[in-house]
């Protein structure tokens, strides 16, 4: 159980649209969702976030412009 949480962006894009909506907001908006990264594991992203050294409460994702 997970709650939802692979749709982050979605959430924040859209806060007021309740937690079980959020899967069907990304099937009818692919355009806008389906290119975002995202992980299909949420045990083997927790598993690399507790074994790679890199990884932290501290380590920052660097995003290119998008324009």
């Amino acid at each position: 159980m997970a709650f939802n949480v692979g749709y982050h962006n979605e959430h924040h894009d859209f806060p007021y649209i309740p937690g079980s909506r959020l899967p069907r907001l990304r099937s009818i908006a692919p355009e806008f969702y389906a290119h975002l990264l995202h992980h299909t594991s949420w045990t083997a992203t927790l598993w690399r976030f507790v074994m790679r050294p890199a990884l932290g409460g501290y380590s920052r994702v660097q995003r290119t412009s998008v324009r």
